[in-house]
């Protein structure tokens, strides 16, 4: 089906002569759905509504989408990620004209991290700290606290703090304690948070030992009682 026959169809749906578009719509693969997703929406945004893409950047809504009946057309258009952490127009944007709406995922994030810091609430979006995508997110935020908020006088310093339980107050302190379970340790959390040229595996290796070592003897004390 080529591009006209796709709007021909979403025509019919704005107008009320059917309600869903043809199964066979969506039956052409992953990658052809999406490509006819973003054709329907840019028809919509273009044609219909009249918008720029910075217009859809600053003021798409749920409510616009459903008004256009594109709600169920969206899924099709693989947003994932981002697209977790709540309604994002501006990524949407970028998704519909990535070449005009450029889109930094790292910004978003330290744009959400410093507004949790400012409410002192510690109310992150849902699945901010979830999976791959949440694991990316947790290093960015640890890595601003460390750069922005903290003073150590060396590196091995840093990871002296993490293997203790002042790594700990620290990831309480700045609202990460959701993202400490991404990690297998706090060194774990820290270590992958410094930039390539600040990890020192030696110091990683020896605190994360120490880290190790001191729950191996809790638990094995906690076994004797």
């Amino acid at each position: 089906m080529n591009q006209r026959e796709l709007c021909c169809e979403y025509e019919t749906i704005l107008l009320g002569k059917r309600r869903n578009f043809p199964g066979s719509f969506w039956e052409q693969g992953e990658v052809e759905s999406r490509e006819n997703a973003i054709v329907l929406f840019r028809y919509a945004i273009e044609k219909i509504l009249n918008w720029t893409p910075l217009d859809v950047k600053n003021a798409l809504t749920p409510e616009i989408i459903d008004m256009l009946k594109l709600t169920v057309v969206m899924k099709y258009m693989n947003i994932t990620g981002e697209y977790d952490l709540g309604f994002n127009s501006h990524y949407i944007a970028h998704l519909l004209y990535p070449t005009i709406i450029p889109y930094d995922s790292a910004q978003v994030t330290l744009s959400i991290f410093k507004n949790v810091l400012k409410n002192g609430s510690g109310a992150y979006p849902k699945k901010f700290f979830h999976d791959e995508a949440g694991v990316y997110r947790a290093r960015i935020c640890l890595s601003y606290v460390l750069r922005n908020e903290l003073l150590f006088s060396s590196i091995q310093d840093v990871y002296k703090c993490f293997a203790s339980s002042e790594g700990i107050r620290i990831i309480n302190k700045y609202h990460l304690s959701a993202a400490a379970p991404l990690f297998e340790t706090p060194i774990d959390f820290l270590h992958q948070s410094l930039s390539e040229t600040q990890r020192n595996p030696f110091w990683y290796n020896y605190y994360k030992f120490q880290v190790l070592y001191r729950e191996q003897r809790r638990l094995y004390k906690e076994n004797e009682l």
